[in-house]
């Protein structure tokens, strides 16, 4: 059974899909009724309808019958140049059978019956060939007409304009002049905002000109405010010349009609676009570049398989969406989605929005990669829009996009890493010597009831301690090459401004940064210090034990919980695979203390069993426990699990020592005793005597 066709009628009795690219264009000026149907006059119904700009003829507009007309809307302050939008009203058009122009206004009696007007809305494109211009027949559309059980549940969505000829519809130069046999470059994605009140008096061109100059590679124009369509299409003229100039697309945010209308290379059709991709597809033609907002790997495989070009994930960490504030993605969920697009066989590009700037751009692209796909770009708008020198900021943004963050410089990159535990244990010494031979600053932001016994640690293994918690002090010790600890025991809203604030400052310089999230899962508080640090900035390690290291995967911008780790104490293999997991999605290391501690990076997971159940019995030996671990990052970031591994088996190893002693009784004299013999290992291995290690019990975790 053939589909119905839509008859000739004016743009208000179109489905709702159609009515929301004919009215725009209707309005602008660009939608004309045949010079056949001009004559016969509109019906009540489109004088109803009808925009005051198509009752009177603007003075510019030849009497009816003349070949064309350029449309000169209002002045405006974007005007740099007139339009080169036409629109024809052409009795002397193409009037063979398979010509749009010929198709006859033939209106069904019950459609003349219903009052139906017949309008045939025609509409002429810029001619890049600079040939005579064609009609653009929108009256041939062919839609899929509801039944009336489905016409209530479908009344709220746009109907697909699956069927549409646009062999016949669309003439190919008209679709999108793309630049398609190139390969799209999304490094830096700029958004362009028309919005005369927020840009005030500055100019929307030169800064995208300037944009451009300094290294943007791809344009979208959104138009955040009700703008006249005329006035859009005059912007996004004088945007596509400057970006064709420097073979950078142009996309337009949702609205097909103008990409049409003034040849840019694609759209970027927003958050409920997934759907919408395969009509897009069939409107701008094969070569169109076309993007959709995702949130989930469920939208994200949907708009792959509808044929989009490249999706924009997020928002990463700011929500622009009123309706959906929850949609926030993190570094968490971006991998998620990049892990979903990875198993498909369809290739699609990824950027990332929502809250990036110079301080987290770094991190995020380094965070988000997923094992078989990585960020393609990152989408940057109020950054570049607002900025006092564009060019300049865009250029600077693009520098940092392209360069590893300096904390992933030295974590082993062109490094071979051991995975044989015995040739890690081989290497353990040579961190110790370096650690004695450089006397390295540790940085403890830690809580006011271990920093004495924190500082004792520091100095009993070799390195300096610096005992700080204020974030005023940090760019003069990044100076020191200190490294850094940040023990959340102290949770006021000033100590996690302070945390915060170190956090990036050891992130911009490569500094390594463990993380001991004390208590992390106990309170509201505690969890909502956790979400805001985790989002700030990158951990080299996540020190803690089993509860808070599940605080940690629950909190750190994850949309789906582990229910596997949530029913109570964990197993052996549980604990392994727990800690793999969020090592793998952090890229970072992490430590799980307990009876027998983890240790993975993602790659290599290890269980330790050194250890005495004094360390259980005295407050803070966690907490000291990160302080040595920093230390030695401080001195081997090659390969961070190595440094990790060497602080751990030292504490251990010199609690087991100290809790032989003669004069250790109990907890009271095992502080003492534990702090002496972590100088004595750490003087022997310096003087090359390494027979301590030989009671180190690491086993490799098969998970």
């Amino acid at each position: 059974m053939s589909e119905p066709t839509v008859p000739p009628q004016s743009p208000s009795s179109l489905p709702p899909h159609m009515r929301a690219i004919l009215f725009p264009l209707q309005s602008a000026g660009l939608l004309k009724p045949s010079a056949s149907e001009q004559n016969k006059g509109p019906t009540a119904e489109a004088k109803a309808t009808s925009h005051p700009s198509e009752t009177k003829p603007h003075p510019s507009t030849p009497e009816h019958g003349k070949r064309s007309a350029s449309v000169h809307p209002s002045p405006s302050p974007l005007d740099g140049e007139k339009s080169s939008v036409k629109v024809q009203q052409s009795p002397s058009a193409p009037t063979s059978e398979n010509s749009p122009a010929s198709v006859k206004s033939n209106q069904s009696a019950s459609d003349s019956e219903k009052g139906v007007a017949s309008v045939k809305p025609n509409l002429v494109l810029p001619n890049k060939e600079n040939s005579p211009a064609s009609v653009l027949n929108l009256s041939e559309l062919k839609v899929n007409t509801p039944s009336p059980k489905s016409e209530k549940s479908s009344s709220s969505a746009p109907l697909s304009v699956s069927h549409l000829q646009l062999e016949k519809l669309v003439p190919a130069r008209f679709r999108i002049s793309s630049m398609a046999n190139k390969t799209i470059d999304y490094t830096l994605y700029l958004v362009a905002d028309y919005d005369p009140e927020k840009l005030g008096d500055k100019d929307l061109v030169k800064i995208v000109q300037d944009a451009v100059e300094g290294g943007v590679n791809v344009v979208q124009l959104r138009d955040r405010s009700v703008n006249d369509t005329a006035d859009v299409i005059r912007l996004a003229t004088r945007l596509h010349d400057i970006t064709s100039k420097h073979k950078v697309p142009l996309l337009i945010s949702d609205r097909v009609d103008i990409a049409l209308a003034v040849g840019a290379e694609g759209v970027h059709l927003g958050s409920h676009g997934s759907g919408l991709t395969t009509s897009a597809r069939k409107l701008l033609g094969d070569k169109a570049i076309i993007g959709v907002t995702v949130s989930s790997a469920d939208e994200a495989q949907k708009a792959a398989r509808g044929g989009a070009t490249y999706l924009a994930i997020g928002p990463l960490l700011l929500s622009t969406n009123e309706n959906h504030p929850q949609t926030v993605l993190g570094t968490t969920g971006t991998k998620n989605i990049l892990t979903s697009l990875s198993a498909m066989d369809e290739k699609v590009a990824a950027v990332i929005f929502g809250g990036i700037d110079d301080v987290n751009v770094q991190r995020v692209v380094y965070q988000s990669k997923a094992p078989f796909k990585g960020l393609d770009g990152v989408v940057l708008s109020s950054v570049i829009l607002e900025a006092d020198d564009p060019k300049k900021t865009a250029a600077a943004m693009k520098a940092l996009i392209q360069q590893p963050p300096q904390f992933a410089v030295p974590n082993g990159i062109g490094v071979k890493k051991a995975k044989d535990i015995g040739k890690l244990l081989q290497s353990v010494p040579g961190v110790i010597k370096k650690l004695v031979k450089e006397a390295p600053c540790c940085h403890n932001m830690t809580n006011l009831v271990v920093q004495n016994f924190a500082a004792n640690v520091n100095l009993a293994i070799g390195a300096s301690p610096i005992m700080t918690s204020y974030g005023g002090e940090v760019e003069d010790l990044l100076f020191l090459g200190a490294s850094l600890l940040i023990n959340i025991g102290l949770v006021t809203p000033e100590a996690v401004q302070d945390y915060t604030q170190a956090l990036v400052a050891y992130n911009g310089k490569g500094a390594p940064v463990v993380f001991d999230p004390v208590g992390a899962g106990a309170t509201r508080v505690r969890r909502s210090a956790l979400k805001q640090l985790m989002g700030s900035g990158y951990f080299d390690v996540i020190k803690g034990n089993e509860g808070e290291i599940k605080a940690v995967c629950a909190e750190s911008g994850v949309q789906q919980r582990d229910i596997e780790f949530e029913k109570g104490p964990l197993t052996k293999v549980e604990k392994a695979r727990l800690v793999k997991r969020l090592a793998v999605r952090e890229r970072n290391v992490v430590v799980m203390t307990g009876v027998t501690d983890y240790l993975s990076d993602g790659e290599r997971t290890f269980a330790i069993e050194n250890g005495h159940h004094y360390l259980g019995k005295v407050t803070g030996t966690g907490c000291t426990l990160g302080t040595a671990i920093a230390s030695c990052l401080a001195v081997h970031r090659d390969d961070k699990l190595l440094a990790v591994l060497a602080a751990m088996l030292l504490f251990e190893i010199a609690s087991e020592h100290a809790a032989l002693r003669e004069d250790v009784k109990g907890p009271g004299t095992f502080i003492p005793g534990f702090i002496d013999e972590l100088y004595s290992l750490t003087k022997q291995t310096a003087a090359g005597s390494n027979g301590w290690l030989a009671a180190a019990r690491v086993q490799e975790m098969e998970v």
